[in-house]
Formats: structure tokens, C-alpha cells, sequence
């Protein structure tokens, strides 16, 4: 995470409209950046006033984690082979990995890093590998992302 407080004309210039609904209209600012994101924040604050700006950060999280539940659309069970939701879930949150040696996914005609799934078979104890249909999936996620996802009911 980056921080920064220079000002210069050759940016983003945010509207004055915006930083007085923000309460930033009479401060001096600070902008702190991060992968995907920019945050434009009060270079100094209180207490309260840092409190507040968490919180403002909390209401922005829970609302862009809703965007995204929206987007993913209901719960596929990302390729779960049992169909228990929590089940899934609770593994995902303990994320697992499948991992073979190249050959063999060579010879299944597999390309080496395609995301696997599988599923056993209780009676014969065979195990089936295969490359899953989602390009994301839970396991792409970090612990604390899943815990946040999973509070919001997706």
C-alpha cells in the first residue's frame, strides 16, 4: 500500500460537489493506493474522525462484496460433487489442492495449470480428477474475503 499527499493538475480531478458530500471539502487530503483501488482519505485525523472513515470503508466493502454476489448469480457449489452448500464451503474456507504430476495430466489431455476438481466413489474407491469449468473459484480467495462472503449469505 502506497500513500501520497502531493497535489499537481495532471490527475484525476474529483469534483468539489464529491469531497463536500464526503466531509473533504476543507481538508487537506492524503491518497492511499492499494491493487485495484484508491482511496482518498483526511492526510490527519482524530479518533473519531478515523473511526468513521473505517467504517465508511466497511459500508464500501459490504457493498462491492454484494456487487459481486450479484454478479456470480446463486451459488453453482463451484463444481462441489456432494451438492452440500456448507460442506463446500466449509472446505473451501480450508482451502485443498489437487495436485498430479505433468505426465498424467499430459496424457488426460489436461494443460498444466487448469484448475481441478474431483469427486470419489465410495464403493470402488476410485477418485476422479478432472479440469474444472470455472476459471474462478473460491479457492482464489483469500481466508478473510470467504468469511466476509460467506456473512453477506452468499
Amino acid at each position: 500500500m502506497k500513500t501520497s499527499n502531493e497535489s499537481n493538475n495532471t490527475g484525476l480531478l474529483i469534483p468539489v460537489a464529491a469531497l463536500k458530500m464526503s466531509n473533504l471539502a476543507e481538508e487537506p487530503l492524503t491518497a492511499i493506493s492499494m491493487e485495484k483501488a484508491t482511496v482518498i482519505i483526511p492526510a490527519e485525523m482524530e479518533v473519531m474522525g478515523l473511526a468513521s472513515t473505517i467504517n465508511s470503508l466497511y459500508c464500501l466493502a459490504d457493498c462491492l462484496i454484494d456487487v459481486l454476489g450479484k454478479k456470480c448469480g446463486e451459488c453453482n457449489l463451484c463444481g462441489s460433487p456432494t451438492g452440500e452448500r456448507d460442506c463446500w464451503a466449509e472446505q473451501q474456507l480450508d482451502p485443498f489442492e489437487i495436485k498430479l504430476p505433468d505426465w498424467v495430466l499430459e496424457e488426460a489431455g489436461i494443460d498444466k495449470n487448469a484448475k481441478l476438481t474431483c469427486s470419489a466413489d465410495e464403493e470402488s474407491g476410485e477418485i476422479t480428477v478432472w479440469s474444472s469449468d470455472e476459471k474462478f473459484d473460491l479457492s482464489d480467495l483469500p481466508p478473510r474475503f470467504l468469511e466476509a462472503f460467506r456473512s453477506a449469505g452468499y
